[in-house]
């Protein structure tokens, strides 16, 4: 059984189910984007079988980036995260199954009966599940890889229509959508078809799944799936075309900051991660270390991470702390445990000569040398640079040419701990970034007094 640290979610986007992570099964976490305009509402959930990273991943690029002109967007980036973090389809079972009926014994109850809550909630209008489906779905048999029994590069309704319902033209508005997006194929084998399961019809299978479930209490659902033979960036890319296209079919408007190429996706797939305990420290991920020993963590509790990407998650491995990026194992943390003092501390610093402030559970970019100012009982480690008979490096210059870079946080040798402490008891961190490249401009924006 693994143990996972609570972690919550910073964005823009308006967190309403915080993205706690408990014991050995994590909870989704569901985001709100709201907008200026009245629309429709969507519900759009990624993550449903953790072995699709296309659909999860699209799904966060929602939460970290979308804009909206109109209506509302609830976006659960992460619905079975503890698969997601094991890249399996399903630790107990495909969870895609459950919708028709799940046991109360079942580790998936409580998420099933959560996200079912969402589905039906009176504010939802419309249910889109993102997945990445084998193959390539073609009407017609093709060959193995191009058959109706494939699921790839489609989109997937459960019946032609929903009646009495405002968007329950369900073939219609799939036809439209694809219409759209085969116009902007990256390869002519990538081809999209629509693909009815005629769930009612008795496909047994299909009546236990999420989107039947929706139906079934009378709200529009598709799902969406791309090709597993795909790289994800190209998944995302097919995700992003075929939801942009659906929305502005039933009059939405959605706005990414970035171009829709692989090349700009596989960019926002790899942004700048972070997990910070609030006014103690600050953790950047770019590159980090794949494990980094003696880290400093609260002694009786479990400390409250907060990330900036919902994709992030601490994990208990026996002795260590393991972060992972979704499906991707960043790096691991060996602690070391202290008691936490009570309140944060501001630092006066000399940077390349020149006086500033910091905060623990900051950042500061130092060009070439840092010296450190506290008051007693405070005492100074930073992590990397040592003297022999020197325990406290208060009022010390450190020059970035004595520090050993087998202690920093980065392959590169560019970032480092400076810890601090109040008699035994730990105070907090302040990143030190060493960048030589810096200008005096730069440094003072970096820094700022």
């Amino acid at each position: 059984m693994c143990r996972l640290f609570p972690l919550h979610w910073l964005c823009c986007a308006i967190l309403i189910a915080p993205a706690l992570l408990h014991a050995s099964h994590p909870e989704f976490s569901l985001h709100r984007l709201h907008s200026a305009k009245p629309g429709p509402t969507v519900l759009i959930i990624g993550g449903i079988q953790g072995d699709e990273p296309g659909g999860f991943h699209a799904a966060t690029l929602l939460v970290t980036h979308a804009k909206l002109q109109n209506g509302e967007l609830w976006v659960v980036p992460n619905l079975n995260f503890a698969s997601i973090l094991h890249s399996a389809r399903g630790l107990h079972g495909d969870l895609n199954r459950k919708f028709y009926a799940v046991s109360p014994h079942d580790p998936d109850y409580h998420a099933v009966k959560q996200i079912q809550e969402l589905i039906t909630s009176p504010a939802v209008d419309i249910v889109i599940n993102m997945h990445d489906g084998s193959g390539f779905y073609r009407p017609n048999y093709q060959d193995s890889q191009h058959n109706p029994h494939r699921w790839g590069q489609a989109m997937i309704i459960d019946q032609q229509q929903l009646a009495n319902s405002r968007w329950g033209a369900l073939e219609e508005l799939a036809t439209r959508t694809l219409a759209q997006v085969n116009q902007q194929l990256l390869h002519p084998n990538h081809r999209l078809h629509l693909k009815n399961t005629r769930t009612r019809d008795g496909d047994i299978e299909m009546e236990k799944s999420l989107t039947y479930f929706a139906i079934r209490h009378h709200k529009p659902a598709l799902a969406l799936e791309a090709s597993k033979t795909l790289s994800t960036a190209e998944r995302v890319y097919y995700h992003l075309q075929m939801l942009s296209h659906y929305l502005r079919e039933i009059g939405m408007d959605l706005h990414l900051p970035f171009s829709l190429t692989t090349t700009a996706i596989e960019q926002a797939l790899n942004p700048p991660l972070q997990l910070t305990l609030p006014d103690r420290l600050q953790l950047p991920l770019e590159n980090i270390r794949s494990q980094l020993n003696y880290f400093p963590l609260p002694t009786h509790t479990l400390p409250t991470w907060q990330s900036n990407n919902p994709l992030l998650a601490v994990v208990n491995r026996g002795d260590s702390w393991q972060i992972n990026y979704g499906n991707r194992r960043l790096t691991q943390l060996k602690p070391q445990f202290f008691d936490y003092s009570q309140r944060p501390v501001t630092l006066q610093l000399e940077i390349d000569g020149r006086p500033t402030s910091a905060l623990t559970g900051t950042e500061v970019v130092v060009e070439q040398q840092l010296k450190i100012s506290a008051p007693s009982p405070y005492r100074i480690n930073f992590i990397g640079w040592q003297q022999p008979g020197i325990d406290n490096e208060v009022e010390i210059p450190i020059l970035y040419e004595q520090i050993d870079h087998r202690f920093s946080l980065d392959r590169d040798g560019k970032l480092f701990r400076l810890e601090v402490y109040h008699q035994e008891a730990f105070s907090g961190m302040v990143t030190v970034r060493f960048d030589p490249t810096l200008t005096l401009s730069q440094r003072t924006e970096e820094n700022p007094e």
